[in-house]
Formats: structure tokens, sequence, C-alpha cells
């Protein structure tokens, strides 16, 4: 059962109440989830089952492609609706002010993360110590946004639809934050979804109330990774895998790349990175075929 399964997570339910769920469906322990979503956030959630848990660090991860809302003249202290609020006023950007200054917002910047976030202090969450009243030292990090655009604006009601194209680690509750602040203005995330995430598309996930014979559903490694360099392994090389060991690889059959798929019988049986010319080592084996 190793492969990934796309779930279009619903608003509400936390990313790890999803995989808990799915363990259950499944009946096997080895699952886990490829980026979190906020239990408000909804869209694509990728879940990896089986031996492709220990793959999600070789997936695409990028970019991340999400659908969100501004209410621009108040804010929350948790960045979106469900938060109390904390601000409000400023000016109501008209259309073409808002259109204007999305501009700046695409590139390299540095970013602030939202005090009710997952990032750790010291071992705690930021968001327990938000709860607490506590300030959380949090540090702002780098992020790319490849483009930002405004979809729907209705200036009776200061909300605006926009979609955006970014690096993992963007948080679009604090993008929100940030456009209404670029406008003098102080506003909140009403909604997030995420539409992509690298390799993987909303459209093909499944709805969590509606998987029957989920099993169905689940891709296949070897399809998900089928663009990378990959090869068949002779008995010879399955045995210095299993043990550990490197082998050479024919340059000839590969292009230049710094890791390999090595498959015996059609199952993966390791990730391979290269160590000097010719020589591969195995950073992960998942099974040892006769």
């Amino acid at each position: 059962m190793d492969g990934f399964l796309l779930i279009n997570k619903p608003r509400g339910p936390s990313s790890f109440r999803i995989v808990s769920r799915l363990r259950r469906i499944l009946c096997i322990k080895k699952i886990g989830h490829a980026g979190t979503l906020d239990p408000l956030a909804s869209g694509l959630l990728v879940i990896a089952i089986g031996n492709a848990t220990r793959l999600i660090q070789y997936i695409p991860s990028e970019p991340k492609v999400y659908q969100f809302g501004i209410q621009f003249g108040k804010q929350t202290d948790t960045l979106d609706s469900e938060g109390c609020i904390v601000c409000q006023g400023g000016k109501i950007p008209l259309e073409l002010q808002l259109r204007k200054v999305l501009e700046n917002f695409v590139g390299e910047q540095m970013q602030k993360p939202p005090e009710f976030s997952a990032l750790k202090i010291d071992g705690v969450r930021a968001y327990e110590l938000a709860r607490k009243g506590k300030k959380a030292p949090l540090q702002s990090r780098k992020i790319n946004i490849y483009s930002i655009q405004l979809t729907e604006y209705n200036s009776q009601t200061a909300q605006a639809n926009l979609e955006v194209c970014c690096s993992g680690g963007t948080y679009v509750r604090a993008l929100a934050r940030d456009i209404a602040t670029s406008l003098d203005s102080c506003g909140y995330a009403t909604f997030v979804y995420r539409k992509g995430s690298g390799i993987f598309d909303i459209s093909s996930a499944i709805d969590i109330d509606n998987c029957d014979n989920v099993k169905k559903y689940i891709i296949p490694v070897r399809k998900v990774f089928g663009d990378y360099p990959s090869i068949e392994v002779s008995l010879d090389q399955n045995n210095l895998i299993a043990n550990g060991r490197d082998i050479k690889i024919s340059q000839s059959l590969l292009s230049e790349s710094n890791m390999v798929f090595a498959y015996k019988n059609g199952m993966l049986l390791a990730v391979l990175r290269h160590k000097e010319d010719n020589i591969y080592h195995p950073s992960h084996v998942f099974f040892q075929s006769r």
C-alpha cells in the first residue's frame, strides 16, 4: 500500500485529524502528510502511506498555489476569521490601488510568521504562547512570491479574493496582513484554499467524507517519481544496496543527477545519492528483493 493519496481537506479539522482518520480507514500505522494546513484552511493535503512516508523529503513541494480572501478594515489576533479583532479602521483601498500594490509583493522578501502558528519556540508552539498572551519571538523568514493576482474585489464590503503562487513556508494569513498594511489599512484572511503543491493538483484530490474504496486512489511511488533518473538493479547491485554498500552506475544510463531511484522487479528498492564519479550510495533502503 505504499504511495500517495491526495485529499481535499475541508475547513475545520486539523491535518493531524485527517491523518488519524485515514489511519483507521486504511488500517495502517505508517501514514503522514507532506505539508500541513491550518484547521481553517482547506484544499489539497498530500498524504504519504507506508514506505512513501520516507519519501516525503524528495517530493517536489513547490510551488504552492493558494486562493485566499482579505477583509480590509479589520485585523484579528489569529489573522483569520476565527480570531478576536485587535485592530479596526484604516483606508479601504480602491481596486486600482490594490492591483498596483500587489506588484510590489512579487519576488523574494522577508515575512514575519503569524503569532498563532505551529512554529516552535524553545520547544513550545507559538500558538500556545499566543493563547497565554505571551509574545513569541518569531524571526522573519525569506519567502518567494512567484505571482499574485486579484481575482475579485468588492469595495462596498472591502473584501478581496486573490490567487498566489509562492514558495513553501509562506504564510498566506501573514501575506493578507502585509498587503493590508502596505495600503495603510489592516486586514485578515477570510479563507485560505490550497489548489496546488509541487506536482500535485487539487483536481486529483478526493473528499475525506466520500472515500469509499480509498485504496484505488493511492498513487504508486513510481508514478510520482517517474521523471526522476532511475535504474533497474541487477542481483549483485541489489545485494550491495541491501547491505548499505555503494554501487557503480554507468554514466551513459543517467543524466547528471545527484539522486537516483533504484528499482528491482518494478518495486522501489532504494534512493541513491551521488557520492563521486559514477559511485552512488544508498541513502534510503526500503526492502531487499531476491
